[in-house]
């Protein structure tokens, strides 16, 4: 069987169905092989009726979920730097729509001393826009902001949205744009230019929610587990006392 999983996962890698690294498509089949296994035990285990081994059957398959989510989200991701995007053009990238809008350039309300230039400024300026992302019918929107705080640095917050297929990040990539560089790092003194375009980040990791099902299954798993040992505990004590 093992042998047989090599095998399809050596046909797909050389087919290029899956556009994914040749770990993940030599592992996968071995990996989903395992979880069949591991699937009818657990079937197994619930017909003797016993937590014990439910639990450890359940266990098993939990890390083989959490794998399986681990190698095709980190195989199969695709990621890209867009360069030189305008507001309100739509761009195409790794199978995904682009699009945005109302780029502004603002200060904090709150203010700081700063050392440097012996003054009070704001705490930080930001830039921000809207994004719109159209993938497989659906629409998505959320807000890309990267912060300059003068007494510390640039910090860019990314953006996380979640699909039916995986997660989508993005994130303002600021070592190809010295336009909105200038534009947060000036706009405390008032000279700041809102840009004209900019450069985004944009990572596609598809079933990363297997990830985080592997671990919830993982502590269910645990929790079972830990319950037989403890019914197996109560029961010995019981037969001792009697």
């Amino acid at each position: 069987m093992m042998i047989a999983a090599l095998a399809v996962g050596a046909v797909v890698m050389f087919s290029g169905i899956f556009n994914a690294n040749i770990l993940t498509t030599l592992t996968l089949p071995l990996l989903i092989l395992v979880f069949s296994t591991l699937l009818y035990k657990v079937a197994k285990s619930i017909r003797r009726k016993s937590l014990q081994l439910f639990g450890r059957a359940f266990l098993n398959l939990a890390i083989i979920v959490l794998l399986i989510g681990v190698f095709v989200s980190a195989g199969a991701k695709s990621t890209v730097t867009l360069n030189d995007v305008k507001m309100n053009t739509p761009v195409d990238a790794i199978q995904l729509k682009i699009e945005l809008s109302n780029l502004a350039v603002s200060n904090s309300s709150t203010v700081v001393y700063n050392e440097i230039l012996d003054a009070i400024i704001p705490e930080y300026s930001i830039v921000q826009a809207d994004v719109t992302i159209q993938e497989s019918g659906q629409t998505y929107d959320g807000t890309l902001d990267a912060s300059y705080y003068p007494n510390y640095g640039i910090i860019v917050k990314p953006l996380i949205i979640g699909t039916a297929t995986g997660d989508i990040y993005l994130h303002f990539d600021l070592e190809n744009s010295d336009s909105m560089v200038n534009a947060l790092t000036q706009a405390y003194t008032g000279n700041s230019t809102v840009p004209d375009q900019v450069s985004i980040t944009v990572q596609n990791s598809p079933l990363i929610y297997l990830v985080w099902s592997g671990v919830v299954l993982m502590l269910v798993g645990i929790s079972v587990q830990f319950a037989g040992d403890l019914k197996l505990q109560q029961h010995d004590l019981r037969r001792i006392n009697s």
